[in-house]
C-alpha cells in the first residue's frame, strides 16, 4: 500500500510537471543575462522525455526522498532543471540553486542533475 501511494505521488508530480502546458522557459544567455523564451517544440519534447525518465529512475533509488514543491516554485524548478539539461548552468550550480531553496535535498538535486 505504501509503495503504491509513493509511486502514485511520483507519477502525479511528473504529470503536473510535464503537463503544465507552458512552453516558456528562462534561459541564461552568453552574457549572463537570463531571458524568458519560448522553447523550440523539438527541444521541449526531448526535455520532457528526459525528465520523465529521471522521474522513473527515482522509483528504484531508495535514497531519493520526494520533494514537495511549493506551487510558486514549480516554474522555477522547471526552468532550473531545463537550464542544467541544456547545459546553461553546471551541475554544481544546479545543486547549489536547489539546496538554497530546499535545504536537506542535496542528494535529490545531485540525482536529478546526474540523470537529466
Amino acid at each position: 500500500m505504501k509503495k503504491t501511494v509513493i509511486i502514485g505521488a511520483i507519477l502525479a508530480s511528473t504529470l503536473l510537471f510535464t503537463g503544465c502546458g507552458s512552453t516558456a522557459i528562462y534561459v541564461k544567455q552568453a552574457d549572463g543575462r537570463v531571458t524568458h523564451q519560448e522553447l523550440d517544440p523539438s527541444k521541449k519534447a526531448d526535455f520532457d522525455k528526459s525528465f520523465h525518465q529521471v522521474a522513473l529512475k527515482t522509483k528504484t533509488d531508495t535514497n531519493y526522498k520526494r520533494m514537495s514543491l511549493k506551487q510558486e516554485d514549480k516554474q522555477w524548478f522547471k526552468t532550473t532543471t531545463y537550464m542544467v539539461w541544456n547545459r546553461d548552468i553546471t551541475l554544481s550550480e544546479y545543486v547549489q540553486k536547489g539546496v538554497s531553496r530546499y535545504p536537506g535535498h542535496e542528494y535529490e538535486f545531485n540525482f536529478i542533475a546526474r540523470n537529466i
